[in-house]
Order: C-alpha cells, then sequence, then structure tokens
C-alpha cells in the first residue's frame, strides 16, 4: 500500500509540474512582444565598398530567453529606416 501511495503522489506532483509549466509558457508567449526588448549599437562604422553599415549589436531583453532574428532585423530596419 505505500508503494502505490507515493506512486499517486509522484504522478500528482508531475500533473501538476506540466500545468504550471504550460501557464507560465502561454503567458510568456503572449507577453513577448518587440517592445520587449532593448537594442544598442556600438563600434558603429560604414563600409563603402559592400554599401553597408557594420556596428556591433548589445540586445538587453530581461525576462526573455532569447530574442528570434525576425525580431531583431524588424526592429533594425526601423532604427536605420532600411526597407530590407
Amino acid at each position: 500500500a505505500h508503494v502505490c501511495l507515493a506512486q499517486a503522489a509522484s504522478r500528482e506532483a508531475r500533473s501538476a509540474f506540466r500545468k504550471r509549466r504550460s501557464s507560465i509558457a502561454s503567458r510568456s508567449s503572449s507577453q513577448a512582444d518587440m517592445s520587449d526588448f532593448t537594442i544598442r549599437t556600438r563600434k558603429f562604422k560604414q563600409n563603402p565598398l559592400l554599401g553597408r553599415k557594420q556596428f556591433v549589436l548589445d540586445i538587453i531583453h530581461p525576462g526573455m530567453a532569447n530574442v528570434s532574428k525576425k525580431d531583431l532585423a524588424t526592429k533594425l530596419a526601423s532604427m536605420y529606416k532600411v526597407h530590407d
């Protein structure tokens, strides 16, 4: 009887963990937006041979695990008024 109670308790703990994890994931994906991160540029230089600007990005994203490349590209394009 003791083993069955332990198995039931571990099953309940696993299901509670899954519910908690799924609610956190859905909440973070709905809160994650393009305005949740900040981009800072440094070491800025123009490269006339390649016709582009080169710089180092500092990305500050508290509360987010990572930032997608698509979000970075759209935010950079709006910052530097580039349409590519």
